[in-house]
């Protein structure tokens, strides 16, 4: 297996997992209570379940879309999964702006997630754009972009700053919430607009499977 692959393998169990840990905000009210959003189901519901629905949707099927067989085997299943990922994001992006924008933990929270649900929309709309104009490099790359945030929102922000600096080093809870709204994704995206710089002068094929 090439590292690539194996990269693709970690990233898309980690996806899964999350994906599938999320869900018991469908089913377990104080699972909100535990992270501090109880208010968020009773004030609004339909943002509140739309956001830990979808959103896991999108986090557990999104890196089947960069599989370069699936892709020229079966187009039309890829499609699929590409129109399930974008609605999904779309819908859970909406209602992640929203909850951010009466988020009780604060302004920097609230600017946090509220900007980055705002950019999440825009980069898959994007992709979105230009998958349905047949401009399908430049769809690749957005894609690429939409499930970074996807990944970071689902996966990075609550292993690295909930799990390993709350609560494996002890900082402080509110600390960490709101430092990671900001760091769970921008340097993630810097990252990446970096590696694609790289990619253009190195000509590097990043297609993981």
């Amino acid at each position: 297996m090439t590292i690539k692959k194996t990269l693709w393998a970690i990233m898309s169990l980690f996806s899964i997992s999350f994906a599938i840990v999320s869900w018991r905000f469908v089913f377990d009210y104080q699972a909100f209570e535990q992270v501090r959003m109880a208010h968020f189901p009773v004030n609004f519901p339909v943002a509140t379940y739309a956001h830990f629905v979808l959103g896991p949707v999108a986090l557990a099927v999104g890196s089947f879309q960069f599989i370069h067989k699936l892709r020229i085997s079966m187009p039309a299943l890829h499609r699929t999964i590409g129109w399930i990922y974008a609605l999904t994001c779309l819908s859970a992006s909406s209602a992640a702006f929203l909850l951010a924008l009466n988020t009780k933990s604060g302004l920097m929270v609230s600017f946090g997630f509220g900007l980055m649900a705002t950019v999440w929309f825009g980069v898959t709309t994007t992709a979105l754009i230009t998958a349905l104009t047949g401009n399908y490099s430049a769809h690749q790359r957005w894609m690429i972009r939409s499930f970074t945030m996807t990944f970071c929102g689902g996966v990075i922000f609550r292993v690295v700053f909930l799990g390993v600096f709350s609560h494996t080093f002890g900082w402080d809870y509110a600390l960490c919430y709101s430092i990671g709204s900001w760091l769970c994704w921008i340097p993630g995206m810097i990252g990446l607009e970096l590696w694609f710089r790289y990619k253009d002068k190195e000509k590097i094929s990043f297609i993981a499977a």
